[in-house]
């Protein structure tokens, strides 16, 4: 499965470069992105939060896993997979891995979600007054997959920006 996160992708429609899941017989482990009552194997996805159902096919009572293989680029979100039966959470970076069993060939609908939310902007605002240099920088984070939240940034002087309270960044 290839999930490509962009200001083009869709959580909603089919978009240029999107492939379908076509099921096969062989044994091996499968998995789409379930888009509406459409799978993909293939599936362009928005910046924005999202959560979506995975199918997954593979053998019944093997053990088997979802492993990423690999990440291209600096996508601006945090991802990664929910297991509902086990708990276990999967975060979409190089070398992960998610470890299951399923007890059919096909785990049960809703087993499995894939959840998105941007990881975070930055955005620099003009002084509001003139010949003033007291602009702003604007800094969101995400809920998910960063070391550190707004609330525990500062301000460590240097003029590069803020860096977790603790010192470490």
């Amino acid at each position: 499965m290839v999930l490509r996160f962009g200001a083009d992708g869709s959580a909603e429609e089919y978009r240029d470069g999107d492939m379908s899941y076509l099921g096969s017989s062989t044994q091996l482990g499968e998995s789409a992105v379930v888009i509406g009552d459409q799978k993909y194997v293939a599936k362009r996805l928005p910046l924005e939060a999202f959560d979506g159902e995975l199918f997954v096919r593979s053998r019944a009572n093997m053990a088997s896993a979802i492993r990423v293989v690999e990440v291209l680029g600096v996508p601006g979100i945090c991802a990664h997979i929910e297991d509902h039966v086990t708990g276990e959470v999967m975060v979409l970076e190089e070398g992960a891995e998610l470890a299951f069993t399923l007890p059919a060939h096909q785990a049960e609908e809703g087993r499995f979600t894939l959840h998105s939310v941007p990881f975070g902007s930055v955005e620099g605002r003009s002084p509001d007054c003139p010949n003033s240099e007291a602009g702003t920088i604007v800094m969101e984070l995400g809920e998910c997959c960063g070391r550190c939240y707004g609330d525990q940034l500062r301000d460590d002087g240097s003029g590069g920006g803020a860096v977790p309270r603790d010192g470490h960044g």
